[in-house]
């Protein structure tokens, strides 16, 4: 199973973005190749004609579904709404977990892998344990700077490897992939289902009848394909593992403490709000 995680956002103070999200879209290896075609096949089709600039070449949704793309620009339009029908036909399942912007920036080092890299990896694992127990999940993340790129892989390792929850995940191949970007369609599925995925949450469509507004409409109606993936779990003692949940901003870790890696919990997260089926 390819796993193809990308983010919205970054849960630091001064990101942007109110509710940053990190989501996985989950492939089978079956299907990589005829979903990687169709949209090299859609791209050719509607933006063939079109000179994209360097940024644009890479494929991000703030280029492509940004207000300005989505109700002034007819091709780039036609590109995201030829993508989320296509991407609604094949079998993609979803996982992620909307953050609330921390106001003190969150501990990076190496020994540390953060809380909402381990909620997403404990709903890959159960996924991957209750539907394709005798498979791997192979972790794909986009490239960062190198610097960057070593202290995640580091922390990654050390989660993996030393702390309880991460020894007990049988069915993730412990060492991730880092990609570019501009290169891998299933780092851009994922970037641009948690875009839509952070608008959604960050303008409390959930239950909204969207009136006048032509663009939030859009990102609605993206956001429910992309909801429309997910799975839920049942932990067995009633409480629910939601697909997509919601982690408040205290539950970060802002520090190392002595044996922290070792002894990692997985906590409860808030749940996730589906939104209603019109």
């Amino acid at each position: 199973m390819l796993v193809f995680i990308d983010e919205s956002g970054h849960p630091r103070p001064g990101d942007p973005t109110k509710k940053p999200v990190l989501l996985a879209a989950c492939i089978k290896e079956s299907d990589a190749g005829r979903l990687f075609r169709s949209l090299f096949a859609l791209k050719r089709e509607v933006l063939g004609t079109m000179t994209l600039t360097r940024e644009e070449e890479e494929g991000k949704a703030k280029d492509f579904m940004n207000r300005h793309a989505i109700t002034k620009h007819v091709q780039k339009r036609a590109y995201a709404e030829g993508f989320f029908e296509m991407a609604n036909d094949f079998d993609i399942t979803v996982f992620a977990i909307v953050m609330e912007r921390p106001e003190k920036p969150p501990y990076e080092g190496p020994e540390l892998l953060q809380c909402h890299h381990r909620y997403l990896f404990d709903r890959v694992e159960r996924f991957m344990a209750e539907e394709h127990p005798d498979h791997m999940a192979l972790p794909i993340y986009d490239a960062l700077d190198p610097g960057t790129t070593r202290t995640f892989a580091a922390s990654f390792d050390s989660f993996m490897s030393k702390s309880a929850p991460g020894r007990a995940m049988k069915h993730i191949v412990p060492s991730p992939l880092f990609v570019d970007s501009a290169l891998t369609p299933g780092i851009q599925i994922a970037d641009r289902f948690a875009y839509v995925l952070r608008l959604y949450e960050e303008h409390h469509l959930q239950g909204k009848k969207i009136v006048g507004d032509p663009y939030l409409a859009v990102v609605n109606r993206f956001a429910k394909i992309v909801w429309g993936k997910t799975k839920s779990y049942d932990r067995g003692d009633g409480f629910t593992i939601h697909g997509i949940s919601r982690i408040a901003a205290t539950r970060f870790d802002y520090e190392l403490r002595p044996g922290m890696a070792a002894g990692l919990a997985i906590a409860d997260d808030e749940a996730g709000v589906e939104p209603p089926e019109e």
